[in-house]
């Protein structure tokens, strides 16, 4: 597998990363939730009810930021993480590529291991 650095950066922060977000950005996450958990339903109340209070962002800014398209809201999202909050990243020692998570002991790009012994 071949090392993109936005790709792997992104996915950290939509999945490490959720307490360095704003309610703005919070609230474009919960709306791109509805919108993927709507989409997996049949059509009934469920879904409706999903899209209504979910998927739809009661907050105009943030429908207008989802208009771009997810993965620019989520670069968006990562760009600014990334810039306030550089610390939150966790990086391998010996390659420097983004880890898997903030707790991880071992890089899965070069393998380098770092679990005490």
């Amino acid at each position: 597998m071949d090392y993109d650095e936005d790709a792997v950066l992104t996915r950290y922060v939509w999945a490490q990363c959720r307490g360095y977000m704003t309610d703005f950005e919070l609230a474009g996450v919960m709306a791109m939730l509805g919108r993927e958990k709507a989409a997996g339903l049949e059509p009934g109340a469920l879904r409706e009810m999903i899209v209504r209070n979910l998927a739809t962002p009661r907050d105009p800014a943030v429908a207008a930021a989802l208009e771009q398209g997810d993965n620019a809201f989520q670069a968006a999202v990562r760009d600014r993480v990334v810039r306030d909050h550089p610390q939150a990243i966790v990086r391998c020692p010996k390659c420097a590529r983004v880890l898997r998570t903030p707790r991880a002991r071992q890089c899965m790009w070069c393998l380098h291991d770092w679990h005490q012994k």
